[in-house]
């Protein structure tokens, strides 16, 4: 007798047809939480060896297939593409009741592998990428806002240095937007500034240059806001945030190399997300095509 659970994940519920031998015996809709989750592990275990296949949805299957983990039930997990084209042909209409009825009834007509129970270090080190990519858009929003307040205050100042993507950049600009404050000190107390404002070890000489450069681009700049204005509150702000998500981003990278060791791979710290993912992804690939070929297989009937 073989059994079959059809299952359609949505936001808050999953909708469930259980189909035995092509007969359909029960469908119902049970809340994807403890309570619905424990009603569902009372329903597989009244059956020996439950088949059970869904499709992906994103964080909202991952839910059920952390149950299913947890309580070591073997499933297919359905590529959202791959079950469209399974179950187009066979539905007039589509519903989340007709998904997982269909899904079950399928299992008897479509050869479906397992899948594959990947070691959880790669879920963790996936979280970790999805974060580092969030965190790096948070950064270009952040300084491209940064920018058009700087064309109010002080533009010039973006000019200081060949690349702005350093501490001491961020520290200036949060010590001296306008213009003015600039001009109240002199080459030399600005250099000892510029000297404390950052851990990174410059040379005095450096120091000095930097200060007469800064010096010369206040005289050069024409605020169209008054020394009062809002928008300095908004570049301090918008200044503390690209400061705490660079160090956030490190902290990522950091974290992404302490796992890599246990799979033995390599995470090449990178500035560029796009080259980043390519890394993990090149980096990760043999595995998951190993772990693929090694995956247990279901016999159809």
């Amino acid at each position: 007798m073989r059994t079959v659970f059809g299952i359609d994940v949505s936001k808050h519920t999953i909708n469930l047809a259980i189909v035995v031998n092509k007969v359909k015996v029960d469908e119902r809709k049970l809340t994807l939480d403890r309570p619905g989750l424990d009603n569902l592990l009372r329903l597989l275990k009244a059956f020996n060896h439950p088949e059970v296949v869904f499709e992906a949805t994103g964080i909202y299957s991952r839910t059920l297939q952390h149950f299913l983990d947890c309580n070591r039930f073997e499933y297919t997990m359905l590529n959202p593409l791959t079950a469209k084209k399974q179950l187009d042909n066979l539905r007039p209409y589509k519903t989340d009741r007709s998904d997982a009825l269909n899904l079950a009834q399928t299992s008897f007509i479509i050869h479906r592998s397992l899948s594959y129970k990947q070691n959880p270090v790669y879920e963790q080190l996936h979280d970790l990428s999805r974060f580092y990519q969030e965190v790096s858009r948070d950064v270009v929003n952040h300084k491209n806002r940064l920018h058009r307040a700087l064309q109010l205050t002080f533009p010039q100042l973006e000019s200081l240095f060949s690349n702005t993507n350093n501490e001491l950049y961020w520290a200036i600009v949060q010590r001296f937007s306008c213009p003015s404050e600039v001009l109240k000190f002199s080459y030399t107390e600005l250099s000892s500034i510029i000297l404390n404002s950052t851990n990174k070890v410059i040379s005095a000489n450096r120091a000095t240059y930097i200060a007469k450069k800064l010096l010369a681009l206040a005289e050069e700049a024409y605020p169209v806001i008054n020394h009062d204005s809002y928008v300095y509150e908004q570049i301090q702000y918008l200044d503390n945030r690209i400061v705490e998500e660079v160090h956030e981003k490190d902290k990522i990278t950091t974290e992404m190399q302490q796992e890599a060791p246990n799979l033995g791979c390599i995470i090449f710290r990178t500035d560029n997300v796009k080259f980043f993912c390519i890394t993990v992804l090149l980096l990760f690939s043999p595995f998951l095509r190993q772990n693929k070929r090694d995956g247990p297989q279901r016999q159809s009937n």
